[in-house]
């Protein structure tokens, strides 16, 4: 603990590690777990953003085989996989 979060160590006498300080600990673990969300909701708008340009894409593949008569057989189609929000 003391080489990851020294910032919560409590120290001895003679400077060395004695005890952890769960105050500043839990004040720690908690503005990590803040960033990590914050990084997550950033993740899930861009992986939205990400799901309608192919959606898009899709739609303008299929109005381009249906314009040129691709046969169904011969069309490949993207796969995508919708993201749920978790709260």
């Amino acid at each position: 603990m003391n080489k990851v979060i020294p910032e919560v160590v409590g120290k001895d006498q003679e400077g060395k590690p004695a005890n952890i300080d769960y105050a500043k600990l839990t004040s720690v673990l908690t503005k990590a777990v803040q960033q990590v969300w914050h990084e997550v909701q950033q993740l899930l708008a861009r992986v939205s953003g990400l799901e309608k340009k192919v959606k898009e894409q899709d739609k303008q593949i299929q109005e381009l085989n249906a314009k040129f008569q691709i046969p169904p057989d011969l069309v490949v189609k993207s796969q995508t996989v919708d993201i749920v929000e978790v709260i």
